[in-house]
């Protein structure tokens, strides 16, 4: 796997790597490249930039700036929107590489009209920290986390109310039971 740096250039050309090794739909991560490269390449010496320690809105301010007469306000929010997106994709890659790739491998989906199993490109997977749960605004105590191992080094957590409903029970089996295909090797 390629190493990518707290740098703006790496930033920009992870989205290529993404598009080169199908990590993600195409269209979604050449817009993400197309927005950082947009927002980050302004006067010299951006490629060096940390991205770590970017200040997000200071930087869409100035290139808005930048570029006020070109562009009407519906792209300067749809450019804003992607840069997030992808910032918080790079920032969880940086953080956690071989995790970030778990998450955004594709997943096989049944068709509904056909019951074939087709690969498609989940959307973007965030963790939910203790702290991020604990300040969501729920009740901790209503919910219990439940880690789950897949295969080696592969856990996943379900939060789950502590009086789960039956109804609730089999609305999530039925759920899960769309993400996957009863046999990997289609998925070749």
């Amino acid at each position: 796997m390629k190493s990518f740096q707290d740098r703006a250039a790496d930033f920009v050309e992870f989205w290529t790597w993404v598009i080169r090794e199908k990590l993600m739909n195409h269209n979604t991560a050449g817009a993400y490249r197309s927005a950082c490269k947009k927002i980050l390449a302004l006067g010299d010496g951006w490629e060096e930039q940390s991205v770590t320690r970017l200040d997000v809105d200071a930087q869409f301010k100035k290139y808005r700036s930048a570029k006020r007469s070109e562009m009407d306000p519906g792209t300067f929010e749809s450019y804003k929107s992607r840069f997030m997106k992808a910032h918080e994709s790079y920032l969880a890659h940086l953080r956690d590489p071989a995790g970030w790739m778990s998450v955004h491998k594709g997943i096989a989906r049944r068709d509904a009209s056909s019951g074939k199993i087709r690969q498609s490109t989940p959307r973007q997977v965030h963790e939910t920290s203790e702290f991020d749960f604990a300040n969501s605004g729920r009740d901790n105590s209503a919910f219990v986390e439940y880690p789950f191992p897949f295969r080696e080094n592969r856990i996943g957590r379900l939060i789950l109310p502590r009086d789960l409903k039956e109804s609730e029970k089999n609305r999530l089996c039925a759920f899960l039971a769309t993400l996957v295909g009863d046999d990997d090797s289609s998925l070749d």
